[in-house]
C-alpha cells in the first residue's frame, strides 16, 4: 500500500508539475529555447531574462508596444540594439526593465522609446493578472513568479491550439534571439477584415502618470549617461482620429513640456491603408523609414517638425 501510495503521489506530481512545466504554453521555463506553439509567449519576461543570461550582447534597446515589433532593430547603426517589444508593452514596465538592467550592470548605450496611444490608455496593473504579460520581478524572485503557470488545468486548455499550431522552421527563433523581432521572416499580408478603429474596451485615460512614467525614464537615462530618444508610433488613420477624440493630443501635448519626442502619428508615409498589416501595426518598410529619420537629423520630414 505505501508503493502503491508512493506511485500515486508521483502520478499526480507528473501530471500538475511536470506536464505544465514541460508543454509551458507562455515558454517561461524555456526562455532560452522560445517555441512559437501558437500561444502568446510571454515576451517581456522571456526578454528580459535573456538579455540578464547575455548581459554583453548588447549595448542598446528598443521599448515600446508590439508596434515597435515592426522595427527591424539589426538596421540600426548606433548600437548593438535589442529590440524588447511585446503585446501592450508600457512606459512603467520600460522604466522598470531599465532599473533591472542597470542594477544588474548592464552597459546601456541607447535606449529608443515608443509610445502610443496603449502607453496612456492602459493601466499596468491589468498586466499582473495576464500570464503572456507577466513582469520579470523587481526582487528576481522567479518561484514565485513562476506558480501561476504551474497549472495543470490552464496547460490542457492551451493543447489543441499547440497542435493545431503551424510547424516553425526555426528562422522565427533565431530572429527573436538575434533582434527581439519575431517577424522578420513572416509574410506580413493585410488584414482586409480589419476597417475598424483599434481600439479596446478597457482603455481608459491615465495621462498624468504616462508622463511621470515617461519623464521618470528619462530622468534615469540622463543619471546613467545613457542616450535617449522617444517618438510616437504612427497609427492607421481612423486609429488616430480615435485616439484623438479619447484626449490622445492632451497627452502628447503634457509630454512635450517634460520630454522632447520625435511625433510620427501621422507621418505622410503612413496615410494610407497600404502601409499598415491591419489598423494597428504598421509595415517594415515604415519602420525602415522611422530609423532614417532617428538617426538622421536632416531629413526632410524631422526638419519639418
Amino acid at each position: 500500500m505505501i508503493w502503491q501510495a508512493a506511485l500515486a503521489v508521483i502520478l499526480i506530481l507528473l501530471v500538475t508539475v511536470a506536464f505544465p512545466i514541460w508543454l509551458d504554453p507562455y515558454n517561461v521555463f524555456h526562455y532560452d529555447n522560445i517555441r512559437f506553439n501558437g500561444v502568446e509567449p510571454n515576451q517581456i519576461f522571456i526578454k528580459t531574462r535573456y538579455i540578464l543570461k547575455n548581459p554583453d550582447r548588447f549595448d542598446s534597446f528598443l521599448f515600446g508596444s508590439s508596434r515597435v515589433g515592426m522595427i527591424d532593430v539589426s538596421k540600426i547603426k548606433e548600437g548593438r540594439f535589442y529590440n524588447m517589444n511585446y503585446s501592450e508593452g508600457l512606459p512603467q514596465e520600460n522604466l522598470d526593465n531599465l532599473k533591472i538592467f542597470i542594477a544588474n550592470g548592464l552597459k546601456i548605450s541607447n535606449v529608443w522609446l515608443g509610445i502610443d496611444n496603449i502607453s496612456c490608455f492602459t493601466d499596468p496593473e491589468r498586466h499582473k493578472k495576464s500570464l503572456m504579460r507577466r513582469f520579470y520581478p523587481m526582487d528576481g524572485n522567479l518561484f514565485k513568479f513562476y506558480l501561476p503557470y504551474v497549472n495543470c488545468s490552464k496547460a490542457f486548455r492551451s493543447l489543441d491550439t499547440i497542435l493545431g499550431a503551424k510547424k516553425s522552421d526555426g528562422k522565427r527563433e533565431k530572429d527573436f534571439y538575434a533582434t527581439g523581432n519575431s517577424w522578420l521572416s513572416q509574410e506580413m499580408n493585410l488584414d482586409e477584415k480589419a476597417n475598424r478603429p483599434a481600439w479596446e474596451k478597457h482603455y481608459a485615460p491615465r495621462f498624468g502618470e504616462a508622463v511621470k512614467e515617461i519623464k521618470a525614464i528619462a530622468d534615469l537615462c540622463e543619471e546613467n549617461g545613457i542616450k535617449l530618444k522617444v517618438f510616437t508610433n504612427p497609427l492607421y488613420i481612423d486609429t488616430y482620429k480615435k485616439c484623438l477624440e479619447e484626449g490622445y493630443g492632451d497627452f502628447l501635448d503634457e509630454l512635450a513640456k517634460v520630454v522632447p519626442y520625435y511625433d510620427f502619428s501621422t507621418i505622410p508615409q503612413t496615410t494610407t491603408r497600404n502601409d499598415f498589416v491591419e489598423t494597428s501595426h504598421y509595415r517594415f518598410e515604415v519602420g525602415d523609414y522611422l530609423i532614417k529619420c532617428l538617426e538622421d537629423p536632416e531629413e526632410p520630414f524631422l526638419r519639418k517638425q
